[in-house]
C-alpha cells in the first residue's frame, strides 16, 4: 500500500480541500491536484465536489490573475468570516479572471459568498448563499457577468444586501431568489444591466437599488415584503421597468429623482403607501399598470418635466393621479377608481393635458374627481366622472385653460367650478352635466 501525505501551507496553490487556497496564474491551476482538465474551453480547469471550511480565515478560495476556462462546482464553502487589510471573508474571491463559472455550489455562514472583481465572462449558475455576514453576490469594477438561478437567504440577523453590482458593465442577473436580507439588489455607477425574473425581499432597506446607472432593464421581478420603496432609482437614465409584481412595499413600488428616460409600464402594484412617485426628472413614461391600495398617499405622484401617464388603473387609492410643478404632461386614458380624495389634482404646471381618463368617487363623498390649480396653456378634454364629488371638476387661478366634452355625473354641489379665474383665462364648454350640456 502506498501512502502519500500532502503538508502544504494556507493559501499555497496546491493547499489541501479543507481551504484556504489561493491560485495565482493558470500555471498554478495547472500544477494543482485538485484541479482537473486542460484549462481549455472544451476542457476546463474544474474543481469539483470540493469542502472548503474556512474557519478563521479571510478567504476560501481565491482566484487570481487567470485566463484560462475554469469551473468551480459543487462544492461547500463554510465559515468564512475573518477580515484582513483587503480581504473581508470572501467565501469564493475571483479577482482579475476571464472565463469563470461558478456553478451549483453551497456557501454557508459566509461573511461573502462570491466576490468578483476586475474580471469578466464570468458565470455564477444555481450557487446558494446561507446566512451571509454582509453580502451574498458582488460584482465590481468587471463585465460580461453572468448570475442565474442564484438563492440567497439570510440567517436569523438580516446581512445587508443580497446582490451588489458597481463600477460594471454588461451585467446580467436572472431568476435569481433573495430571501430576509436587509436589501435586496443594488446596482452602483454601473451600465448595459439586466435584472429579469428575480423574487426579492426585503428587510430594512430597498428591493432594487439603483445609483448612477444607465441602460437597465427590469423585467418579470417579483418584489414583495419591502421595508423602504420596491425599486429605488437615483440619478440614472434610459431605466426600463416592466411587467413586475410590487407587493407589501412600506412606502412606493417605484420611487425614482433626478433621472432621465425611465419607463414604468405594465407592472402590478399592490399594498403600498403609494405606488408611483417620481420627482425632478425627464421625460417619463409610465403605461398601462394596475395600481391597487395605495393607502397613505397618492397612486401616481409626479414633479416631472415631459411625461406620458397612460391607460393606468388606479383602484382604491388615497389620491390618484397627482402632478405638481411638472411641464408637457399628457394623463391619458387613466381609470381610477374609488379614490377617497381626488381623483386627479393637476396643480402649478403648465402645458398638461387630461384626455380621455375615467374617475369614479368611492363609498364616501370625495373632494374632486379632476382638480385644476393655477395651471396654464393647459387642456381637460373628454374625461369622465362619475360617484360622490363636491366637484366634479374644481378650476382654480388658471390661464388659458380650456375645459371641454367632459361628462360629468356626480351626486355633489357643482359639476364644475371655477374660482379665482378670469374669462380670458379659462374656456369651458360643451361639457355634460348630469345629463346636461353646460
Amino acid at each position: 500500500m502506498l501512502l502519500i501525505v500532502l503538508v502544504l501551507t494556507s493559501g499555497n496553490a496546491a493547499a489541501v480541500d479543507s481551504g484556504p487556497v489561493h491560485y495565482t496564474g493558470d500555471a498554478e491551476l495547472a500544477a494543482s491536484p485538485l484541479v482537473t482538465g486542460t484549462g481549455t474551453e472544451a476542457d476546463p480547469y474544474v474543481l469539483n465536489g470540493h469542502n472548503f471550511n474556512c474557519t478563521g480565515s479571510s478567504y476560501g478560495l481565491w482566484l487570481q490573475d487567470t485566463t484560462s476556462h475554469v469551473v468551480v462546482s459543487n462544492c461547500v464553502f463554510l465559515d468564512c468570516d475573518s477580515s484582513t487589510t483587503d480581504l473581508y471573508g470572501y467565501a469564493l474571491y475571483l479577482q482579475n479572471v476571464s472565463h469563470v463559472t461558478v456553478l451549483s455550489n453551497s456557501f454557508q455562514f459566509c461573511n461573502y459568498g462570491v466576490v468578483v472583481r476586475d474580471s469578466d465572462n464570468c458565470t455564477l449558475d444555481t450557487n446558494t448563499v446561507t446566512s451571509p455576514g454582509y453580502f451574498g453576490m458582488t460584482v465590481s469594477s468587471s463585465e460580461f457577468v453572468e448570475l442565474t438561478g442564484n438563492t440567497i437567504i439570510a440567517g436569523e440577523i438580516s446581512a445587508v444586501r443580497g446582490m451588489i453590482v458597481s463600477d460594471s458593465r454588461f451585467v446580467a442577473i436572472n431568476d435569481s431568489t433573495i430571501l430576509g436580507m436587509s436589501g435586496g439588489i443594488s446596482l452602483i455607477n454601473s451600465d448595459s444591466l439586466i435584472v429579469h425574473d428575480a423574487y426579492l425581499e426585503a428587510r430594512l432597506e430597498y428591493g432594487i437599488y439603483l445609483y448612477n446607472c444607465s441602460d437597465l432593464e427590469i423585467e418579470l421581478c417579483t418584489i414583495e415584503n419591502v421595508a423602504q420603496s420596491g425599486i429605488y432609482c437615483d440619478v440614472s437614465d434610459h431605466v426600463s421597468i416592466n411587467n413586475n409584481t410590487f407587493e407589501n412595499i412600506t412606502t412606493y413600488g417605484l420611487q425614482c429623482t433626478r433621472s432621465d428616460h425611465i419607463s414604468f409600464s405594465d407592472n402590478l402594484v399592490n399594498d403600498t403607501n403609494g405606488a408611483v412617485l417620481v420627482s425632478y426628472s425627464e421625460p417619463l413614461i409610465v403605461t398601462r399598470n394596475t395600481l391597487t391600495n395605495s393607502s397613505g398617499a397618492y397612486g401616481i405622484h409626479l414633479s416631472v418635466v415631459s411625461g406620458r401617464i397612460a391607460d393606468n388603473t388606479l383602484l382604491d387609492s388615497y389620491y390618484g393621479i397627482y402632478v405638481v410643478d411638472s411641464h408637457e404632461i399628457d394623463l391619458v386614458g387613466n381609470v381610477v377608481l374609488h379614490a377617497q380624495g381626488m381623483g386627479i389634482d393637476a396643480t402649478r404646471c403648465n402645458n398638461v393635458s387630461l384626455i380621455n381618463n375615467q374617475v369614479t368617487g368611492g363609498s364616501t363623498i370625495c373632494v374632486s374627481g379632476i382638480e385644476l390649480n393655477d395651471l396654464d396653456d393647459s387642456v381637460a378634454d373628454g374625461n369622465t366622472i362619475s360617484g360622490d364629488y363636491y366637484y366634479g371638476i374644481e378650476i382654480w387661478t388658471c390661464n388659458n385653460v380650456t375645459v371641454s366634452f367632459n361628462q360629468i355625473g356626480i351626486t355633489g354641489q357643482n359639476g364644475i367650478r371655477a374660482n379665482g379665474c378670469t374669462e380670458a383665462g379659462i374656456e369651458v364648454l360643451n361639457n355634460t352635466v348630469q345629463g346636461t350640456l353646460v
